[in-house]
């Protein structure tokens, strides 16, 4: 298990423990947040402690967006969407947890074991190969960085090892590392991710995340606490005029304000599920197509006894087929509760949302036999996400797709008179996470406030 190195988060923090509203004056500016996903709650909570009349729109019936937590087991939260604050010591959204009073747990990508599989030892696999993988992968970085146009990671490979074997002990490796470093990362194929940017999503430097057993979901009611939040109501078109902005939502009705900020997944933008009159900007619509959008999907068993190590956070499974359930999390070590974590990730997440629970389910135990033998008993229960099917989301989260640039997301954050954006599709670095959501919220609010304030 590796991790890379990331550069130290230097952004601001907007206070929970602080009153999310200051005290209002009549004719005080009044700005519509599209989405109460993180972005859209700490740019609605900072608007509203400046004394701006802020309402909340979203279109599911809970706040959070991406960040869902389960509580079908009623004695054990699950995260199905986000679970971790990368990078906890620096990481803002640690600051707003303490704030909260939530209880946080630290997990490394240092704590790991890894499980070579037999038919991969008959192959000639005994490990990583580390140094053998990094090899390739720097000679493909250094071809894309010389190549115009740019090339996908794929491509660059390729390129970089014309002819290599798939089945071959570097060639597993290679796909190994590519499906758990790359495609688990970033929830895209190697044949999608930027060669030269795909690999650019910063963490803060602190190298442990934090889990929060209480559920993720209890950040998000946090930051929203106190803000004017409507759920159910689909945004489905935005104008704007010299005087403000109307949204209109699916049943029809309208609202009027000084400014609208949009934190919908660039996913419903991909598919035009808002109609902005007039229409966007060509810079705007070029990042929206141009930037990728991926799917990472979770798949939870629990069992009566754990049958595998409690003393470590990562299980890694290493075998011929990369994308045989690569990586699991375990959550003995903190709960000591038998309950195992696995992944999918770009085109088999797609693939495998179109599988039943069952067939998902016996798949994953043939895998984990693999790894600790014939014995393994069947889960107690199961949890299987689809947000490739969830119809406010329709994805997982951005990635740098071959193709774009790091400016398309400077661009897609750019304000349109008085339309913004947010979420963390428009962070150049942090894109991808929840405290990128949180901080391009932020930075969102704090240009409205400008312009509403002249």
């Amino acid at each position: 298990m590796r991790r890379r190195d990331f550069p130290r988060l230097t952004a601001g923090l907007a206070a929970v423990g602080a009153s999310t509203t200051a005290a209002r004056r009549d004719g005080a500016p009044r700005v519509i947040v599209v989405g109460a996903g993180m972005a859209g709650l700490s740019a609605a909570r900072h608007l509203g402690s400046l004394g701006i009349d802020v309402t909340v729109l979203e279109a599911r019936d809970r706040v959070g967006g991406r960040i869902r937590t389960s509580r079908l087991w009623p004695d054990l939260p699950v995260d199905l969407g986000a679970s971790w604050i990368h990078g906890a010591a620096d990481n803002p959204l640690s600051a707003v947890a303490r704030a909260a009073g939530l209880q946080t747990h630290r997990t490394s990508y240092d704590s790991y074991r890894l499980y070579v599989t037999a038919r991969a030892r008959a192959a000639g696999v005994h490990g990583y190969g580390t140094r053998r993988v990094d090899t390739v992968l720097r000679e493909a970085r250094r071809i894309a960085r010389q190549s115009s146009p740019d090339l996908s990671l794929g491509a660059a490979i390729d390129l970089a090892r014309p002819g290599l074997p798939p089945q071959s002990p570097l060639g597993i490796q290679l796909a190994f590392d590519l499906a758990s470093n790359h495609t688990l990362e970033y929830g895209a194929d190697p044949d999608d991710l930027s060669a030269r940017y795909g690999d650019a999503a910063g963490y803060p430097s602190d190298g442990d995340d934090a889990l929060l057993p209480g559920g993720y979901d209890r950040l998000a009611a946090a930051v929203g606490r106190g803000l004017a939040i409507r759920t159910g109501v689909t945004v489905v078109r935005v104008s704007q005029d010299d005087l403000g902005v109307t949204v209109v939502d699916a049943a029809g009705a309208t609202m009027r304000a000084d400014a609208v900020l949009v934190t919908v997944p660039l996913s419903l933008l991909k598919d035009a599920a808002i109609d902005f009159d007039p229409g966007l900007p060509g810079t705007t619509q070029q990042a929206i197509e141009r930037i990728g959008f991926g799917l990472l999907d979770k798949q939870f068993l629990r069992f009566d006894e754990p049958f595998w190590p409690t003393d470590v956070d990562w299980l890694e499974h290493l075998d011929t087929d990369a994308a045989n359930w690569p990586q699991w999390v375990s959550f003995a070590p903190f709960r000591r509760t038998p309950l195992l974590l696995a992944f999918t990730g770009g085109s088999t997440a797609w693939s495998t949302e179109r599988r039943s629970d069952r067939a998902v389910v016996d798949d994953m135990l043939r895998a984990l036999r693999s790894m600790f033998g014939r014995s393994v008993p069947r889960p107690r229960g199961w949890q299987i996400t689809r947000w490739g099917n969830e119809r406010y989301t329709r994805g997982g989260y951005s990635y740098n797709a071959a193709g774009m640039l790091p400016s398309d997301r400077r661009a897609l954050a750019e304000p349109f008179g008085r339309v913004h954006f947010a979420g963390e599709a428009t962070h150049v670095e942090h894109y991808g996470t929840v405290h990128g959501a949180y901080l391009s919220g932020l930075a969102a609010a704090q240009r409205i406030a400008v312009q509403v304030a002249t």
